[in-house]
């Protein structure tokens, strides 16, 4: 609907596989599922790079071979009427957050301990924040672009621990509290099952703060622009680490727990579920926001500092820039657990021509 307002939650670090949408069946996330089931959820978007630089040039620049004009920031119908809300002081000065009319920093909370409720998180308090823009901004009729971000995973991690006490059993360590992000090698660690297992622990927490928070957040923004179309929208800008190749927190290789972008959109005009399986990366999604869509691809390049990775239909293929390349099935072995390039050398070898072309097209671009 051209005439409908687009609000847009994004949250650094929210993994895929966390949601109950794209699988998650270990706690609940009630108020996501409730938007999943209004919404359509696209199960392959994967997020081309790693640091959020090339993320937010992605999603506010201009796309390739434009006018220079942001696609969703200089969409007609936002104009003079787009503001971004966040906790991420580095966010505001981002050279891509400047395309918005106006931004609204949260100031930091810094808390030293979890949270007594999820409603006294940081989550909560940029979440209000968002919500008290929005309402201020109601004296038009005509559609308005707001974009909350949190910090989430790479923020302080205040969501209360006794949401994850059903999942404990008397027998299993329980974690200390501490709001600082789990980080780190596994292999440097003395008891890494241990930290892997209370890592995945204090992130469900985490994730069952944020699904109480967003609950709250839809009822309100459904109470607040209630007669007033607006497309709703989630957004995973990229995941985290939590042991399944080694690593916890920030890991620049290109697995899926890191790369694998969530996305909820209801539509103003259609509050029904479907689910799209083709393969998207981030620099599609001002086009997926805005309704306009496009085309699947049939291959996406995933870079780091670490390696790229190379995916098409069927199969993902990573070449570190050390060590033997690895391959994966797809969609099958969604969280790349199965390394079958030892018994696909041809796939291998095909994927690799690929993945060099790609590249060496990339570096004979001007800059």
């Amino acid at each position: 609907m051209s005439d409908a307002s687009l609000i847009v939650i994004s949250v650094d670090g929210l993994r895929a596989s966390a949601l109950g949408a794209y699988g998650n069946t270990w706690y609940a996330t009630p108020a996501l599922d409730q938007l999943a089931a209004e919404a359509t959820v696209y199960s392959q978007l994967l997020g081309e790079h790693w640091t959020p630089d090339e993320l937010w040039r992605d999603l506010w620049g201009a796309s390739p071979g434009d006018s220079g004009t942001p696609l969703l920031l200089g969409a007609d119908r936002f104009s003079g009427r787009t503001l971004l809300v966040t906790d991420d002081a580095d966010l505001t000065e981002h050279a891509a957050a400047k395309s918005f009319d106006e931004a609204v920093l949260v100031p930091s909370q810094d808390p030293q301990l979890p949270a007594d409720s999820a409603d006294e998180t940081g989550l909560a308090v940029t979440l209000s924040a968002l919500l008290d823009a929005i309402e201020t901004r109601l004296d038009s009729n005509q559609p308005l672009l707001a974009w909350g971000h949190l910090r989430f995973a790479s923020g302080p991690w205040d969501a209360p621990l006794e949401a994850v006490e059903a999942l404990i059993d008397e027998d299993d360590p329980h974690p200390e509290p501490s709001v600082t992000p789990p980080s780190g090698d596994l292999a440097q660690l003395d008891n890494p099952d241990d930290a892997r297992f209370l890592a995945t622990l204090r992130y469900a927490a985490q994730v069952a703060a944020l699904d109480q928070c967003l609950g709250m957040t839809v009822a309100a923004l459904d109470s607040l622009l209630k007669g007033r179309p607006f497309t709703l929208a989630v957004l995973g800008t990229r995941g985290l680490a939590l042991g399944e190749h080694g690593a916890l927190g920030a890991d620049l290789r290109p697995y899926n727990e890191g790369r694998q972008l969530p996305l909820l959109v209801r539509r103003a005009d259609s509050r029904s579920h479907q689910r799209l399986r083709e393969l998207l990366t981030s620099a599609d999604v001002p086009r997926l926001l805005l309704g306009d869509g496009r085309p699947p691809r049939e291959l996406a390049v995933l870079r780091s500092t670490a390696g790229h990775a190379v995916q098409d239909e069927h199969w993902k293929l990573y070449s570190p820039g050390e060590g033997e390349p690895e391959l994966y099935s797809k969609p099958d072995d969604g969280w790349e657990i199965n390394d079958v390039a030892v018994r696909q050398p041809h796939q291998v070898e095909l994927l690799e021509e690929r993945l060099a072309a790609v590249l060496a097209t990339a570096s004979e671009k001007p800059a």
